[in-house]
């Protein structure tokens, strides 16, 4: 057996025993609360608003919170026809929920989220699997922090400035032939749309590119066969959008 199908192997393994570990986790769930609807609905809730009040929504603790609760609907809502509410919603329970009981949805849904890491193997935030020795290997997964805004970090290149000012330079110098072309030569900009400037559409072309290039990715559509096929009609569209812009700049 080769490295490939090794990792692969030990891959599917991962999979199925995370799995078994969820439905266990929400079966245990279920089984302590049977169909006392204010664990599964009244009082993740009533910590969600809470949340708010604390953090922004943006927060990843607020995060968790909203994902952790869609996951408990997700694994329960079929069986909320039997549920009941038998008793009056309280400050104590809901305490004692937020004490004892909303950790272990949370480690539920940790469980689950780490399941879907193992399962991407395709994305920018890819899992990897590495081979240590006989029988022992090591997951690397995405890291999740408050410290940035990841669009900052992954798309306005904030972890590599002489990129960054190189894109910029680049947008600047195009849009300055735009202007140099359209505006200063009084072009009609509203003709675009029907009379395609390729030199305009291979700046679309190559700004869009550069922007798939960032998620270090391959396509996973029925769709598009590439990225590249993909940049195709993204870029045309940032063109179409790119032309209405400035015709909307120069009305007075």
């Amino acid at each position: 057996m080769n490295n490939i199908d090794e990792l692969y192997n030990v891959r599917g393994q991962l999979i199925a025993f995370v799995s078994e570990k969820i439905d266990a986790g929400v079966d245990a769930y279920i089984r302590k609360h049977k169909t006392d609807i204010r664990y599964f609905l009244h009082y993740p809730l009533i910590e969600i608003e809470l949340g708010l009040d604390i953090e922004p929504a943006e927060n990843i603790d607020n995060g968790i919170l909203r994902d952790a609760f869609g996951f408990l609907v997700q694994k329960t809502f079929s069986k909320w026809n039997n549920f009941e509410n038998k008793k009056m919603i309280s400050r104590k329970g809901f305490e004692s929920y937020k004490n004892n009981h909303s950790d272990s949805i949370q480690s539920i849904w940790h469980d689950n989220y780490t399941l879907m890491e193992i399962k991407d193997g395709n994305s920018y935030a890819k899992s990897i699997i590495k081979i240590i020795d006989n029988d022992r290997y090591k997951l690397i997964t995405s890291l999740i922090t408050n410290q940035y805004k990841e669009e900052s970090f992954y798309f306005y290149g904030v972890d590599n400035e002489e990129g960054l000012e190189k894109e910029k330079q680049f947008i600047l110098q195009n849009t300055l032939k735009f202007f140099e072309k359209y505006l200063l030569q009084i072009k009609k900009i509203d003709d675009l749309n029907e009379h395609i400037d390729y030199e305009i559409l291979s700046y679309c072309k190559c700004k869009v590119m550069i922007d798939l290039a960032k998620l270090h990715c391959k396509t996973k559509s029925s769709i598009f066969n590439s990225l590249d096929e993909l940049g195709n009609i993204l870029s045309f569209l940032y063109y179409l959008a790119f032309n209405v812009v400035n015709l909307v700049s120069k009305k007075p």
